[in-house]
């Protein structure tokens, strides 16, 4: 028996055995989560491309400084406000009592502001107050998504800059407001989701002493990682396959389509085919909403560069987004890709954009309405000094640095010889001008999160329109992982971002 049969057998029988231990666990998940205090919207209102959602942050330093000042919530000058959301000179909110608004099931009122805003969101905790962002020198990116991590990780270390305010934030569906730079993560791990990460912790070191990554793997596990969507999962939805330019594709669709495509883009570290996680995902995903969910099997990287590069994979990605798009309409195609397949949704969005050149036809005609981003890998050279802080149970440093520049192959420069830094392999270095909405969902133990919080500082300074929904506790691409409450807590909202 060959060493990575070996190991895979021995992945399977940990993996088995992990699943035991975690369903046993499952009926006390609702008991142990918390799912703090976010402000969600359904899909009707989510705000159209031209609205958004914000934060403001704050600090106890800064409410120190504004004491006795903050007895009333003034609105921007440029947003237009109700009678009712109006507060009183002569009112008083008392300061240890925070503001709690009534839950009502209808329909906000429409405030629209003169001017628009930067519309950037994060959502986070609601506050007790909001408080003017402040300006971040671009250069000190870096040392603010430390102190970030480190905030959310279980590993310590020293960093440069000192760590930032406590995130007291508001999310403003309306009227919108700029997003700033200190951002928190929001609620906590449910019991189940913790298990998971004390079992990855122990199964992951086993399982590299035979050269087994959780990474991903280039081995065909029947019903796993063998690229076909398993009997199991087909139930109720019509499963097809077609060849698109020397890749297979797959089309889940719901026995009541409702008109709505989704691309499914998966990851796997750039070297794994759909794993059963994703076909779960795509699945549950076209019963719950209707849409039709296709997946295109791009080619892979492989150590000698024969496979898929970021060079051939992303171009071929962006026909296959376009098409969608020319067939079905803009507002009908949205794009769902987690990890790697989070970093080539992303490339081949911005790759459409530059095609245009900034032709609003060429855009309607070739551009998804939506886009969503599952802890994607922003960055092949995997270079963020603050991967260290992240004590990760589920992916490698060192593989997922050796997996990028397998992807970069052909993008090589004398500037930068590993081509890891290129766009096409790393989209972070690329523009932000002209995406689609887009929102990225990322955890605190995840090593690609660092990365997400760059994307953060730079969707801020751009204006972008992007939220970003950031979670304690959650490892790499938990949102794919339907065993737990934590990911099937998220469904609405994914919903809502994929506009279906």
């Amino acid at each position: 028996m060959s060493k990575h049969l070996a190991g895979a057998l021995g992945a399977t029988f940990v993996a088995a055995a992990s699943t035991g231990v975690v369903l046993a666990f499952a009926p006390t998940a609702a008991a142990d989560t918390d799912t703090g205090s976010e402000t969600t919207m359904s899909a009707e209102q989510r705000p159209s491309e031209d609205s958004v959602s914000a934060e403001s942050p704050s600090s106890e330093k800064d409410e120190e400084s504004v004491e006795g000042e903050e007895d009333s919530v003034t609105p921007p000058d440029d947003v237009e406000v109700s009678d009712d959301d109006e507060v009183s000179d002569d009112e008083e909110v008392p300061e240890d009592e925070p503001v709690v608004e009534p839950e009502d099931d209808s329909d906000p009122p429409d405030v629209e502001p003169d001017d628009k805003a930067p519309s950037t969101s994060v959502i986070v905790e609601a506050p007790d107050h909001t408080e003017a962002p402040r300006e971040q020198p671009e250069e000190d990116l870096v040392d603010v998504v430390g102190s970030v991590v480190l905030a959310g990780s279980a590993r310590t270390a020293e960093v440069d800059a000192e760590p930032p305010p406590d995130a007291d934030t508001v999310v403003l569906a309306d009227p919108p407001a700029p997003a700033a730079e200190d951002v928190g993560f929001t609620g906590r791990p449910s019991f189940v989701a913790s298990v998971v990460t004390v079992v990855l912790r122990l199964v992951k070191p086993v399982l590299q002493l035979f050269g087994i990554e959780l990474n991903g793997t280039t081995a065909r596990i029947p019903f796993f990682t063998d690229g076909i969507p398993p009997f199991f999962v087909r139930a109720r939805l019509t499963v097809t396959s077609e060849d698109y330019e020397g890749w297979k594709t797959w089309t889940l669709a719901p026995r009541r389509p409702s008109g709505k495509v989704v691309v499914g883009v998966h990851g796997g570290s750039f070297i794994s085919t759909a794993s059963l996680f994703h076909w779960s995902t795509y699945a549950s995903l076209a019963r719950r909403t209707g849409a039709t969910v296709v997946v295109p099997l791009y080619r892979l990287a492989n150590a000698e560069g024969t496979g898929g590069t970021a060079k051939t994979v992303v171009p071929v990605m962006a026909d296959f987004i376009a098409e969608q798009v020319a067939r079905h309409g803009r507002d009908n195609v949205s794009v769902l890709g987690d990890s790697a397949g989070g970093s080539i949704g992303l490339a081949a969005s911005q790759m459409l954009v530059a095609r245009c050149g900034g032709d609003p036809e060429c855009l309607a005609e070739t551009l998804p309405g939506r886009l969503v981003l599952l802890s994607p890998a922003l960055d092949a050279s995997a270079s963020n000094p603050n991967i260290a802080l992240v004590d990760d149970p589920l992916l490698s440093p060192a593989s997922s640095k050796r997996n990028g520049q397998w992807w970069a192959k052909g993008l090589e420069t004398e500037g930068d010889p590993t081509g890891t830094r290129h766009p096409l392999a790393s989209p972070i270095y690329g523009s932000l001008e002209g995406l689609p909405p887009t929102t990225v969902y990322a955890g605190s133990l995840d090593l690609r999160t660092p990365d997400v919080l760059v994307l953060q500082q730079k969707a801020v300074a751009a204006g972008a329109d992007v939220t970003f929904r950031l979670r304690n506790g959650q490892i790499h691409d938990w949102m794919i992982f339907g065993f737990l409450p934590d990911a099937r807590r998220e469904n609405a909202n994914l919903d809502a971002d994929l506009g279906l």
